[in-house]
């Protein structure tokens, strides 16, 4: 019986967590003041880490996540009594 090959996106991952992460990172800057916006080294640093927290999580999703469904038809299993596709 043949095994599925499932691909893996860990960079597609990175990118989508990145994006998360900044979106967390404005949240947390304008949307409900978390992060102070007063010494600009401090806020490169907190947004820094909010941001890699996101790749993170971004690329564990894509290594370890759920995958998707398989488009097309699933792998026909041929025989040997009937003719392979195409041999007629």
């Amino acid at each position: 019986m043949a095994d599925t090959v499932v691909k893996k996106h860990p960079l597609r991952g990175a990118l989508w967590g990145s994006l998360m992460g900044i979106g967390v990172a404005l949240f947390l800057i304008i949307g409900y003041p978390v992060i102070g916006i007063g010494d600009p080294v401090s806020l490169a640093i907190q947004v820094g880490l909010v941001i890699a927290a996101g790749v993170l999580v971004g690329v564990l999703w894509a290594m370890f996540g759920p995958a998707k469904k398989l488009k097309g038809d699933p792998p026909r299993h041929v025989t040997m009594d009937e003719p392979a596709p195409g041999e007629g």
